[in-house]
């Protein structure tokens, strides 16, 4: 009986020394919007500027970062107040920079929206990808109206 017992212990005891070497895997960065658009009001203007924050953590060192920007349901069309054709507009771009090789941080950028851009809704997609190749993303959605009243 008294050595059943420590047979057991044994096993028990060598099963958590295992368990315990086992290398975890990172699941990723994981990132969250905190601002978007005029005072956090998910709106831009016509030759304005999105503001953008996003609180990001990372197990890894990260490599970049994609912003990407697209018109929901755009094609071209005449915008009846200024008489001319519009295009919805579209932004990508990779930041690396200041955000590569850290952990925790905030991205913190102003985007400049083009004056001839078409007004209505658009996606904003966020993407952190680190050292590793783990990636995560995320989307919001604003819109773009013409000047601040």
């Amino acid at each position: 009986m008294k050595a059943q017992v420590i047979i057991l212990a044994s096993i028990i005891l060598l099963s958590l020394s295992l368990n315990s070497c086992k290398e975890e895997k990172s699941d990723g960065p994981s990132a969250t919007i905190t601002e978007l658009g005029y005072n956090n009001s998910g709106i831009g203007y016509l030759g304005g500027s999105l503001n953008v924050v996003a609180q990001i953590i990372a197990d890894g060192k990260i490599d970049n970062i994609q912003v990407g920007i697209h018109q929901q349901n755009g094609n071209l069309k005449v915008r009846q107040d200024w008489k001319k054709i519009s295009s919805p507009w579209e932004f990508d771009s990779t930041y690396a920079g200041k955000y590569q090789g850290t952990t925790d941080t905030t991205f913190s950028e102003v985007i400049a929206i083009p004056l001839d851009a078409d007004t209505g809704s658009y996606i904003f997609s966020f993407s952190v990808i680190d050292l590793e190749g783990n990636a995560t993303s995320v989307q919001d959605n604003f819109k773009l109206n013409y000047g601040k009243k």
